[in-house]
C-alpha cells in the first residue's frame, strides 16, 4: 500500500487527470485535492482542457484504416451498451453537403481558427 503523507507530486496530477495514476495512489491523489481546493480547481481546468482537446482531434481519419473514432452521447436507459463495448452504426446528418477531403497532415492549427490547403494553394477556412 501506498503511504498517504508521501507528498503529491505535479506529475501525479498529470497521472491523475490522465487517468493513468496507479490505483493504490488515487485515493491519496483525491484526498489530497480536497484539503487543497486551489490545487483540485487547477487539476480540473487541466481535465476540461484535455477533454475539448480529446473531443476536438480525436475524431481525425485513420489514414491506414480510413476508421474515424467518434464520441457520441444518447439515452442508454436499458444499459444495453457498456464501456468497451463496440458498435457499428450509421450516422446521418440530414442532407448532402458538398465537402472538400484532406489528409490530416494539411490542417494547420490555430488559436484564431483551423485552415488547411487545396493543390491549387488556396486557403479553405474550417
Amino acid at each position: 500500500m501506498t503511504d498517504p503523507h508521501i507528498p503529491v507530486t505535479e506529475d501525479e496530477l498529470h497521472a491523475y487527470v490522465d487517468n493513468e495514476l496507479p490505483a493504490e495512489r488515487r485515493g491519496d491523489v483525491e484526498a489530497w485535492l480536497a484539503a487543497h481546493p486551489d490545487e483540485a480547481a487547477r487539476v480540473q481546468s487541466w481535465r476540461t482542457m484535455a477533454e475539448a482537446l480529446h473531443a476536438r482531434y480525436d475524431s481525425v481519419v485513420d489514414e491506414a484504416t480510413r476508421n474515424v473514432r467518434v464520441q457520441a452521447v444518447f439515452d442508454n436507459a436499458g444499459e444495453k451498451l457498456r464501456p468497451g463495448m463496440y458498435v457499428e452504426a450509421k450516422l446521418s446528418h440530414g442532407g448532402s453537403t458538398p465537402v472538400v477531403m484532406i489528409p490530416a497532415s494539411a490542417v494547420v492549427y490555430a488559436p484564431f481558427g483551423d485552415s488547411g490547403h487545396e493543390d491549387h494553394h488556396d486557403q479553405i477556412p474550417f
